[in-house]
């Protein structure tokens, strides 16, 4: 983001190699929507399915959720003009998940 590389791009689009994208009806239908347009298409990070509580996961409608929700970072969609910058460079993340729930602040309704 400091060096203005995303700049240019309506649209940058991050999937790990091993995430596979079945059905895109919905993220060409979110990119093209004229009315109501989205800034980022983001996944929450899950739990594993279990009887027990996981650590750190809480049951939202039944089903283990991460607490805070945090966010996948094997994929992610957001336009750079509404992500003002990839975290903050002098704080030290956790992890790729933390950053991104940080970046990504701005965009979260």
């Amino acid at each position: 983001f400091a060096k203005g590389w995303f700049t240019p791009y309506d649209w940058i689009i991050r999937l790990q190699p091993d995430a596979l994208i079945m059905n895109d009806t919905f993220l060409v239908e979110s990119v093209l929507r004229q009315h109501n347009p989205v800034d980022a298409i983001l996944g929450r990070c899950g739990c594993s399915p279990t009887k027990q509580r996981p650590k750190g996961c809480e049951s939202l409608d039944g089903v283990w959720t991460a607490i805070p929700a945090w966010i996948n970072t094997d994929f992610h969609m957001f336009r750079p003009s509404a992500v003002p910058s990839w975290g903050n460079s002098s704080k030290s993340y956790v992890n790729a998940e933390h950053r991104a729930l940080d970046a990504f602040g701005s965009v979260l309704r």
